[in-house]
């Protein structure tokens, strides 16, 4: 390993920020690295790396790996198709097929930071992303009902069709997206253990918590 680690990195979102600069293509020796020099932020690199790999695409060589059947390749090509002939817009839909293709569009950094917006409003917090990448893949659980709308709105469609979307979605990034080298997390979390395990102000960590209703 090339890289040379900054063992004196003082928060587990400076350890992190440092581990996402130094393996920009995502290296397992320089992640291994990061979980042996700072085991008490393990949990937290090992969910940032899992998101963060669900949130990339799969290599050439990994998806000629994959053998799928011809007849759900075309059903696929077929889909596809359709969807990209569609209108995907900020056109009002109830059609949980385009609202799964506006979710997949919150890719890269300005994907990540316009969810983050849609769902925080302007002055989200830069850890924040890191509850808006988690909340999209793999998810969350018992989340407020304000995000639900929030997000429904962004993706013009009511609140059920989003949130059944939100969950196809988070099954096809796993089903084909990179399973290589991806750390385990574990069980789905709660919101509140994603907002509580965030390094922010306790009136924001509040306004995270609440519900509208």
């Amino acid at each position: 390993m090339n890289h040379r680690i900054n063992r004196e990195l003082p928060d587990a979102e400076t350890v992190v920020q440092a581990f996402a600069d130094a393996s920009v293509n995502f290296d397992q020796e320089i992640f291994q690295g990061y979980l042996e020099s700072f085991p008490q932020h393990a949990d937290r690199l090992k969910r940032y790396a899992q998101m963060w790999l669900m949130s990339n695409r799969a290599s050439a060589s990994e998806i000629a790996e994959q053998d799928i059947p011809m007849d759900e390749m075309l059903q696929a090509q077929s889909k596809l198709l359709t969807l990209l002939h569609q209108n995907t817009g900020s056109e009002p839909t109830a059609d949980e097929a385009v609202v799964v293709q506006r979710l997949a569009s919150f890719t890269g950094t300005e994907g990540l930071h316009d969810l983050s917006r849609s769902l925080f409003g302007d002055d989200f917090e830069g850890d924040e992303e890191l509850l808006a990448m988690e909340y999209l893949v793999p998810g969350l659980t018992n989340e407020p009902r304000r995000i639900q709308r929030r997000l429904a709105n962004r993706l013009q469609c009511p609140p059920e069709v989003a949130m059944r979307a939100l969950k196809t979605h988070q099954a096809s990034r796993q089903l084909h997206f990179s399973a290589k080298k991806k750390p385990s997390i574990g069980k789905i979390r709660t919101w509140q253990e994603a907002v509580l395990a965030l390094e922010i102000s306790e009136e924001r960590r509040c306004q995270l918590l609440q519900d509208d209703d």
